[in-house]
């Protein structure tokens, strides 16, 4: 598999340029670090202070509520804001962005729900690549470490963390296959899945 460095600001901006029509939703959840929005690093998503801040948004809402039903919610927030321009960039346009977790930061909205994730790494040029070597990272070196913390700090076990990357991922590939139709790629992304 080759690798091609690009500067990540001009990556970031072929994926949005895909955002638009169905995938409109999508716009604008991957940013460079040049962004201006505050932003905070992974080790401190989910911390106390924030399950604190996501707590009293659904106090407001409900007099009783699961705090780790709250949380799983709050990680499908996440997923649904990071996976589709991620899976996007995999299916139409061939490259796998690099997303370990001590290179990526978060710009949290108002609503405590991640808004976009600040990115900075290597592009790869995935086009001979099989499901699994297109996936590897994505999955060993964001969603693993990821998952283990915030099973931590939920109280939400990791085998439905998993469940919510795989429903998210799913979707996703539904929604491609809709859009933009099938493809080899998309069909071996699917099998992956399956096999997980």
């Amino acid at each position: 598999m080759n690798v091609r460095v690009f500067p990540y600001p001009n990556i970031l901006r072929e994926v949005d340029r895909l955002t638009t029509g169905e995938y409109e939703i999508f716009a604008g959840r991957l940013v460079g670090f040049d962004d201006p929005r505050p932003s905070m690093e992974a080790e401190l998503l989910l911390d106390e202070a924030m399950r604190d801040v996501i707590y009293a948004r659904f106090a407001a809402r409900f007099e009783n509520f699961d705090t780790r039903a709250v949380l799983s919610i709050w990680t499908k927030w996440y997923l649904n804001a990071f996976l589709p321009p991620v899976l996007l960039a995999d299916l139409l346009l061939t490259r796998g962005l690099s997303a370990p977790l001590d290179r990526v930061e978060f710009i949290i909205g108002q609503d405590s729900g991640v808004t976009a994730i600040k990115m900075d790494g290597i592009d790869q040029d995935t086009t001979d690549a099989n499901a699994f070597d297109r996936f590897r990272h994505l999955i060993f070196d964001h969603f693993d470490p990821l998952i283990e913390m915030w099973s931590e700090r939920s109280g939400v076990t990791r085998r439905v963390l998993w469940s919510n990357v795989g429903n998210t991922f799913e979707a996703m590939l539904c929604q491609v296959e809709a859009v933009s139709g099938s493809s080899p790629r998309l069909e071996q992304a699917r099998h992956l899945l399956n096999e997980l």
